[in-house]
């Protein structure tokens, strides 16, 4: 009976941490690319709950949804340039109504968005984006985080 209940006491301990290193060093089932693909498609698409549902939870919990999608509204293209699947980061050409300046995450008109990812339980997720500038030699001028986003959001939905 103390075997048992030795036994049983070491597997409610170690059980769960096995468990949780296990989960750990499973990789994502989609790669950056399958995930930016995914938000382009569903951007030009205007399927917004889908584009959302590749976003952080920093994100999300700082904006709302149809805030999002208001915001996206102005997307009229999307184009995956180029990922790497390793580090999260990947550009977006994006294309707008008539170059919108109206502001999509940020920054308006046409232009190339590097975006970076953060894995989140198990998934890679978008979690900031920065516009590249030509005129700068594609330096990367204005670069946002999750609460930035949210911010800009909430501008937005201020905006008669």
């Amino acid at each position: 009976m103390s075997i048992f209940v030795c036994a049983l006491i070491v597997s409610l301990i170690f059980i769960p941490q096995l468990l949780k290193n296990i989960s750990a060093n499973i990789p994502p089932s989609r790669s950056p690319t399958q995930v930016l693909t995914t938000y382009c498609n569903a951007l030009k698409g205007k399927d917004y709950q889908t584009a959302w549902d590749q976003l952080s939870s920093d994100i999300q919990k700082k904006n709302t949804e149809s805030a999002f999608a208001a915001s996206s509204s102005v997307i009229t293209n999307c184009t995956v340039k180029n990922v790497n699947d390793k580090s999260g980061f990947g550009t977006l050409t994006i294309k707008t109504a008539n170059n919108s300046t109206d502001q999509v995450f940020g920054f308006g008109g046409d232009g190339d968005y590097r975006y970076t990812m953060i894995i989140e339980n198990g998934e890679w997720k978008i979690n900031a984006a920065c516009e590249f500038l030509p005129q700068f030699n594609g330096l990367v001028l204005h670069q946002i985080d999750s609460q930035q986003i949210s911010g800009m959001i909430q501008g937005l939905q201020s905006l008669p």
